[in-house]
């Protein structure tokens, strides 16, 4: 399983985490206890719950944080994350000769 290390507001130095692909997915595994991780070409994005209760949301490119966030209904959570997924994954499409 992939792990986070060093996040901010939590105590513990690393937390599991499961991939997702779309908003829809999470919710379910910040439930689970997880933190959640996307990847695309153009950058990354972790999403956590801290030890104060609140949601973290970062995008990360080239190592650096873009944008960070802290919200504490998920309706934000995931308005945010749709505004930023399409920004970093890409898509490519593949000429059939």
């Amino acid at each position: 399983m992939t792990q986070l290390i060093n996040l901010p507001g939590i105590e513990a130095k690393c937390l599991d985490a499961d991939l997702f692909y779309s908003s829809d997915e999470v919710e379910g595994i910040l439930d689970d206890g997880l933190a959640a991780t996307t990847a695309g070409d153009n950058g990354a994005i972790n999403i956590w719950k801290d030890d104060k209760g609140y949601i973290r949301c970062e995008i990360m490119r080239y190592c650096k944080i873009v944008e960070a966030k802290r919200f504490r209904k998920m309706v934000n959570v995931l308005n945010w994350t749709d505004k930023w997924l399409p920004q970093i994954q890409t898509v490519f499409e593949i000429e059939e000769d």
